[in-house]
């Protein structure tokens, strides 16, 4: 009787430690396609990437705006902001009037943030999670692991001044912040492109291990100009994330961005996984969005710049996730920023 059970033991958790194991290295390691980094993907990815989180992601959104019993509204949001420890006064709305998680999540401020006056600031609220000089072409996520500014952007930089470098920024919102985001300069953006990718999570934690996760995930990226001086004109990129539960990315300028959109799964193959062509150019012009007025690609040229002031709102996560400045600057600019730092929207950096 013993032994019988000790073999349906065995028998019952074979399976599971086949999985640890395969979770432990017994996997293949992937090679990176060369124009997002240097190496391999190891185990974490070659699993992971398997599973149907822009399924999930899709599934979470549609749970977010599921309408909450006005009577259980107080205390579900009370408690929300009790553990993540969010100040109640910065909403321009009482509890009550947030009926969906996903409306308290896009909520209002309730007076105008003070802007720096410096040329750039911080975009959104959240957590710096890596900033620095682009070197040889390639952004730091943690010492030891980079990826490619080309795979990332989908073109190289063209810099307006001679005598400047490439500096770059990495802002994570959590769950629990304000999921707005807004201009961090004075800024014309002459195009836009829009890669559909794997939904990775996009925390700390995911950042700093997976090699070239933001040139995985889907994201939408904005090319053009900052400070808006002629004279002054200076490149920037900047692009927004998408992270696991993110239903999607809304940009206000634009409303005919769709993203996470199952009729983009396949698209999504072959920019988050392991088939992209270097030569993405013709890619990115031969597919298109669905339920738009005319033809429209992923790859895009204003007719008429979308430009910016400094500080005004341009968009929200419907969840949470990451934003990428890429700017140009002269030569030795000195952040006053740390890593791991938690930052307001309109803060200079």
């Amino acid at each position: 009787m013993q032994k019988k059970f000790l073999k349906n033991i065995i028998k019952q958790s074979f399976p599971i430690v086949i999985s640890i194991s395969f979770c432990c290295g017994i996997s293949p390691r992937v090679q990176i396609p060369p124009w997002l980094g240097n190496g391999s993907w190891g185990t974490y990815y070659y699993f992971f990437h398997f599973l149907p989180y822009r399924f999930c992601s899709r599934m979470m959104g549609w749970l977010s705006k599921l309408e909450i019993p006005s009577f259980f509204r107080n205390s579900f949001f009370n408690t929300f902001i009790a553990y993540y420890n969010i100040n109640p006064t910065e909403f321009e709305s009482d509890l009550d009037s947030f009926n969906t998680f996903h409306s308290f999540l896009i909520r209002k401020l309730s007076h105008q943030r003070e802007i720096s006056n410096t040329k750039l600031v911080s975009p959104c609220d959240s957590i710096i999670t890596s900033f620095g000089c682009v070197r040889k072409g390639k952004i730091q996520q943690i010492k030891g692991l980079d990826f490619t500014l080309t795979g990332f952007l989908g073109k190289k930089p063209i810099l307006k001044k001679k005598q400047s470098e490439l500096y770059y920024i990495v802002f994570y919102l959590p769950l629990q912040s304000y999921h707005c985001f807004h201009s961090p300069a004075n800024i014309s953006f002459q195009n836009v492109r829009h890669f559909p990718g794997h939904l990775f999570k996009m925390s700390p934690f995911h950042f700093y291990s997976i090699q070239a996760l933001p040139s995985i995930n889907e994201r939408i990226v904005f090319f053009g100009t900052y400070t808006g001086n002629k004279k002054d004109e200076q490149f920037i990129a900047f692009v927004s994330i998408g992270s696991l539960g993110l239903g999607s990315i809304k940009i206000y300028h634009d409303p005919k961005i769709q993203t996470n959109r199952d009729s983009q799964d396949q698209d999504a193959k072959i920019f988050g996984y392991l088939n992209f062509n270097s030569l993405h150019e013709n890619f990115l012009k031969n597919r298109m969005y669905d339920n738009v007025q005319f033809k429209r690609d992923y790859s895009w040229e204003y007719l008429q710049p979308i430009k910016l002031i400094k500080g005004q709102e341009f968009g929200h996560f419907e969840l949470g996730s990451t934003i990428v400045i890429i700017f140009e600057a002269k030569k030795g600019v000195k952040f006053c920023i740390k890593k791991g730092q938690n930052v307001k929207y309109g803060q200079a950096f």
